[in-house]
């Protein structure tokens, strides 16, 4: 009995225990944390740069062997990791986890930083690394965090960086949108192109100034106008030297260059495929630098419509130009045919369209030009593919009346159709068709 009183005599210390346990099961851990020393501001194209020090505290024990440890540059961030840099700097903060971080590798595309855990972390572990690289800055990108994942794949964030990282980059502007008309000649906008604030300038001597139309806009520049006037603040830092042409006291008028989108490949005027247009830069600009430009020139395209879209910005060396965007204009461009308007009945496809093989094995293609031709597209097609009607294979201009197509090959059943483009830029229906097998002595046949 005294045995069954000594039980019950304890029995409220055990259940008050138990009840103990109970409640710390149901306690949850506070979760991993990543903390960069400062918040970093990069620039478009900057060379690469070191990382502000991470500090990572092991706070809930999950941090394995087996699992590893990342931090992810997140998607928005126009930005990856420097793959060179194997090693990484490793300074103990609480305990020595040091011990067992091994080396650093990269992942989802250079994204992802990989730091491998050689033996499971300890709870409440914490470190510093630091001698890594951020690299890469290809666009700009408001501020946001470094994740950190200890699942092994990234699927689940542990935890967010409390600093942030963000991408600046100059500005376009031109201030209002504007609507042209087809048939009508468009006039050029004051174009606004202004450095960032950061301290680290994007354009340099080694980072001219592109001015880009996109593609879905039926304009380009007129590359024949290569003349344009540089004001604002900042007008003596464009290259003079190069092509300088006169000064004034607040402006100068440079020579520009016109390429095609790709800010690298020859246009032409009668291509209508001058998108780009360069100017050359003499000296490093300051944070919020600025100039305007004025005085350029726009072509219509094919007295075709196109929806709204905008001016992009590039500031890149020139192996860079035409990959993407530092900034997009705000305003935007739009082509609009008048109301009720077609395109005249005037505007006829080239006339007599034949085709013979020659005895290198070309095509050899003859039409008649219309009526105020600019120019003659010629589209292409080799059985069974059907005719790319979308895309010119070659434009001429007027009064050549030929043109040998070279990259055909024996055996090849090929069909052309010629368009006139008229000198206001209005485009004709499809000619004939005109259809030739590529085989010595061949002869064209209109189908």
């Amino acid at each position: 009995m005294k045995n069954k009183i000594r039980v019950v005599k304890w029995l409220p210390t055990l259940l008050v225990t138990l009840l103990g346990v109970v409640a710390l099961s149901g306690t949850t851990m506070a979760a991993d944390t990543v903390s960069s020393a400062a918040s970093q501001v990069f620039v478009i194209n900057q060379a690469d740069k070191a990382i502000s020090a991470i500090t990572i505290t092991n706070t809930d024990g999950d941090m394995t062997a087996a699992n590893d440890i990342r931090i992810r540059i997140p998607s928005g961030i126009g930005m990856i990791w420097d793959t060179s840099i194997t090693t990484v700097t490793c300074d103990n903060v609480v305990a020595t986890p040091c011990t067992n971080i091994g080396t650093v590798s990269y992942e989802n595309s250079s994204q992802t930083l990989v730091i491998d855990v050689t033996f499971d972390l300890t709870v409440a572990d914490s470190f510093t690394i630091s001698a890594l690289n951020y690299s890469t800055f290809a666009s700009a990108s408001d501020a946001d965090n470094l994740d950190l994942c200890v699942d092994g794949s990234c699927t689940a964030v542990e935890a967010v960086d409390d600093k942030t990282i963000s991408i600046d980059a100059p500005t376009i502007t031109t201030g209002v949108s504007k609507v042209y008309y087809v048939g009508s000649s468009p006039t050029a906008q004051t174009i606004t192109i202004q450095e960032h604030a950061t301290a680290e300038p994007s354009i340099s001597t080694a980072n001219d100034i592109v001015v880009k139309i996109p593609s879905s806009i039926n304009l380009t520049f007129d590359p024949s106008d290569t003349s344009v006037t540089v004001a604002g603040t900042d007008w003596a830092k464009i290259e003079v030297a190069e092509g300088g042409i006169a000064c004034a006291a607040t402006d100068c008028a440079v020579t520009v260059t016109f390429k095609q989108v790709d800010g690298i490949t020859a246009c032409t005027a009668v291509a209508y495929d001058c998108r780009t247009m360069r100017l050359p830069v003499d000296s490093i600009f300051s944070a919020s630098d600025d100039i305007t430009v004025t005085g350029y020139t726009y072509n219509l395209i094919a007295g075709n419509a196109s929806s709204a879209d905008s001016l992009e910005l590039e500031v890149a060396v020139a192996t860079d130009w035409g990959s993407s965007a530092a900034d997009v204009d705000s305003s935007t461009i739009t082509i609009l045919r008048p109301s009720g308007h077609t395109v005249s009945t005037a505007v006829v496809a080239p006339t007599n369209v034949a085709a013979v093989v020659t005895s290198e094995g070309g095509v050899k293609l003859t039409w008649a030009d219309a009526v105020n031709t600019n120019s003659v597209k010629i589209y292409k097609g080799i059985a069974p593919a059907p005719m790319n009607g979308s895309a010119a294979f070659a434009i001429v201009e007027t009064g050549v009346g030929e043109y040998t197509d070279t990259s055909v090959q024996i055996g090849d059943v090929v069909s052309y159709v010629m368009k006139t483009v008229t000198t206001s830029g209005e485009t004709s229906p499809s000619s004939e068709t005109v259809t030739i097998t590529v085989a010595a002595g061949a002869t064209s046949v209109v189908t």
